[in-house]
């Protein structure tokens, strides 16, 4: 299980979630895969799994850097206002092409770093 913390961005108003690079790949998205993703703002929690068909579905995008594809998923949107109050988040892997992600409060941060 992979595991790696991320901070929180924004753009235009609205909180955004990047995820790049051999990292994404390892934990088995690529390139033009369906995914789902899913908010739980009164937990609060983000789910992101690959999916054949669904009407919601996004698209992994990516790009080429030194001659490899890397993944991207990238996510600005209105469900993602909960994500606000906090500056990180941690991303887990729950199996291949699923993971979690889960914001990180300011008494988790100290004890971290402690």
């Amino acid at each position: 299980m992979k595991k790696f913390d991320l901070k929180v961005c924004s753009n235009k108003g609205n909180a955004r979630i990047w995820i790049e690079g051999k990292r994404l790949a390892e934990m088995g998205f690529k390139r033009g895969d369906k995914i789902l993703v899913t908010t739980f703002p009164n937990i609060p929690r983000i789910t992101i799994a690959i999916c054949d068909d669904h009407p919601e579905a996004r698209k992994v995008s990516g790009r080429v850097r030194n001659g490899r594809e890397l993944p991207i998923i990238d996510i600005c949107c209105h469900s993602l206002d909960f994500l606000k109050q906090y500056q990180k988040i941690t991303v887990t892997q729950q199996g291949n092409g699923f993971l979690t992600i889960d914001p990180i409060n300011a008494t988790q941060e100290k004890a971290k770093t402690a």
